[in-house]
C-alpha cells in the first residue's frame, strides 16, 4: 500500500508541486491586506455575519457560495471566510488552466500557460474583485477537460448554474457553438457572417438598433464598445503599470494569430469564437456593466488558447520573454487604494452616523458604507431606494454635496456633516432636496447625484 502511495505521488509530483505554488501565491496575494478583497468582498462579509447574528442573510441567496462561506465560517470570522474561499478559487482556477493546457500540448507548454495566468494583471483583478464568478467558471475548465459525456455535462450545467450565471451562459454557449462546428462548419460560418452583417448594419441611422432593447435592460451601446480598450479608459490609462500592458498586447495578439490560423485552415475554434462572441462590442461603457464582465472573464479565458499559437520556438521563445519581463510589474499591477473600497474612510463615515435614531430605522447608503452600517450600527441599510415604507424611518447618507448645496435648496439644520463630501438626513428631506433642484432647472447637478453613490433606483425584481 505505502509503495503504491509513493508511486502515485511520484507520477503526480508535478501538479502537487504546481498547486502548492499556486496555493502560495494566491495566500500572498488576497492575504496582503486584512480586510475583504474588492468590492464583492465587505457584501459576503456582511451576508455571512447576517448570517451568524441573525441566523439568516441579509439579502437571501441560495448560490453555492454561500453554502462554502457557511461552512467555512463555523471555523473562521466572516472575513477570513471570504479570503481562504477566494484562495481557493482562484489557485483551483490556475490549476485547471494547468491540466487543460499540459493535455492538448506539453509540459512545458503548461507551464507557461500557469505563468501567463498566474502572473496576469487581469487574473490578480479577477481575484480580488469577482471570487464568485471564479467559483463559475471552474466548473467550465472542468467540464473543458472531462470527456465531455452527457452525464458530466449535464452535471457541470447544473454547478455552473448554481454558482454563477455568467458562468453558466458562457458554458452553455460554449456547448452550442461546439455542437454547430462539429456537426455542420459551414451553418457555423453563415450564422458568424449573418451576426457580423446584422451588427454592422444596426449602426445605421434609421434601422433597428442594438441600443433599441436599453429599455429592456439599460447594457446595450448605440455605438461600438471595444471593451479591452474601455477597461483601460475606466481606470485612467497612466494609472495603469506596464504589466496591464504587456497583457493587453498578449491577449489581442492571441486573438489575431488563432484567427488568422481559423481562417486559413477553415476549422473553426470553438474557444475562439466563444471568446469574439463575449467581446461583441454592443455594450456600454458603464464599470460593472455586462459588456466589462464578458471582457473580463474573456481576459483570463484566452489562455486556453495558448497550445493553438505555439507553432513555432520564436512564438514560444518570445511570449516566454514577455511573460518574464512582467513577473516583477506584476506583484504591482493590483493597487488597493485604486481598486478597492477607502474601507477606513467608510468605517469613520459610520461611526458618526447619530446612534440614538427611534423606531424601525432603515438607511439608504451606496455599496460599501451599507456593509459597513449592518455590521457596525443597530440599525439596517439597503443600497437601493426601499419598496415598501409604511411603518419604516427612512434616512440616507449622502454624497456628492457641499454646504453650499444644502443652504441654497434645503434646510441646513436638517443635514449632519460625516465625512468630508457626505451628510446624513431624512429619506423625505432628500427627496424635497432633489424636487428643489429640478425646480429651479439644476439638471446637471441632478445627474450628478443621480448615480450608485446616491442610490436613486429600486431594487430590480431578479435580485429580490
Amino acid at each position: 500500500m505505502k509503495t503504491k502511495l509513493n508511486q502515485l505521488v511520484k507520477k503526480q509530483y508535478d501538479y502537487i508541486i504546481v498547486f502548492s505554488i499556486v496555493i502560495a501565491l494566491a495566500c500572498f496575494e488576497i492575504f496582503s491586506v486584512s480586510y475583504p478583497n474588492g468590492w464583492d468582498g465587505f457584501f459576503y462579509e456582511m451576508q455571512i455575519f447576517s448570517w451568524q447574528e441573525f441566523g439568516k442573510l441579509h439579502s437571501e441567496n441560495n448560490a453555492l457560495i454561500y453554502f462554502i462561506l457557511k461552512a467555512f465560517s463555523l471555523i473562521f470570522s466572516p472575513a477570513y471566510s471570504y479570503k481562504i474561499l477566494a484562495v481557493l478559487c482562484s489557485s483551483v482556477f490556475c490549476f485547471l488552466v494547468y491540466i487543460y493546457i499540459k493535455k492538448n500540448t506539453s509540459q512545458i507548454i503548461a507551464l507557461l500557460g500557469l505563468a501567463l495566468c498566474l502572473f496576469s494583471p487581469f487574473f490578480i483583478f479577477n481575484s480580488h474583485q469577482f471570487t464568485k464568478n471564479i467559483l463559475g467558471l471552474n466548473f467550465f475548465l472542468l467540464y473543458l477537460i472531462s470527456n465531455k459525456s452527457n452525464g458530466k455535462t449535464i452535471i457541470f450545467l447544473a454547478l455552473s448554474f448554481w454558482a454563477h450565471k455568467v458562468a453558466f451562459a458562457i458554458l452553455v454557449l460554449y456547448i452550442i457553438v461546439d455542437l454547430i462546428r462539429k456537426k455542420n462548419s459551414k451553418l457555423l460560418w453563415y450564422l458568424i457572417i449573418f451576426c457580423i452583417i446584422i451588427l454592422g448594419l444596426s449602426y445605421i441611422p434609421g434601422l433597428p438598433q442594438v441600443a433599441d432593447l436599453k429599455r429592456f435592460s439599460g447594457e446595450f451601446s448605440s455605438s461600438p464598445v471595444w471593451q479591452p480598450i474601455n477597461f483601460f479608459k475606466l481606470y485612467s490609462f497612466k494609472g495603469l503599470n506596464l504589466s496591464w500592458w504587456i497583457y493587453i498586447i498578449i491577449f489581442h495578439l492571441t486573438l489575431i494569430v488563432v484567427l488568422v490560423k481559423t481562417v486559413k485552415t477553415k476549422n473553426a475554434n470553438t474557444l475562439l469564437l466563444l471568446i469574439l462572441a463575449l467581446l461583441t462590442p454592443i455594450f456600454n461603457e458603464e464599470s460593472g456593466g455586462m459588456g466589462y464582465r464578458l471582457f473580463l472573464n474573456t481576459s483570463i479565458l484566452f489562455v486556453l488558447l495558448l497550445p493553438n499559437i505555439i507553432q513555432s520556438k520564436f512564438v514560444l521563445y518570445t511570449l516566454a520573454l514577455l511573460v518574464i519581463i512582467n513577473i516583477p510589474f506584476s506583484f504591482y499591477s493590483y493597487k488597493n487604494e485604486k481598486f478597492d473600497p477607502p474601507i477606513n474612510t467608510y468605517k469613520s463615515i459610520v461611526s458618526k452616523i447619530p446612534k440614538q435614531l427611534s423606531g424601525n430605522v432603515l438607511i439608504v447608503a451606496h455599496k460599501g458604507i451599507k456593509e459597513q452600517i449592518i455590521m457596525n450600527t443597530e440599525y439596517d441599510a439597503l443600497n437601493w431606494i426601499p419598496n415598501n415604507i409604511d411603518s419604516i424611518n427612512i434616512y440616507r447618507v449622502v454624497t456628492d454635496i457641499n454646504d453650499e448645496d444644502i443652504n441654497l435648496f434645503s434646510e441646513g439644520s436638517e443635514w449632519k456633516k460625516l465625512y468630508t463630501g457626505y451628510y446624513f438626513t431624512k429619506e423625505n428631506v432628500w427627496n424635497e432636496f432633489l424636487l428643489s433642484l429640478d425646480k429651479y432647472k439644476r439638471n446637471e447637478q441632478l445627474t450628478k447625484l443621480k448615480t450608485w453613490k446616491n442610490p436613486y433606483l429600486k431594487r430590480p425584481s431578479f435580485l429580490r
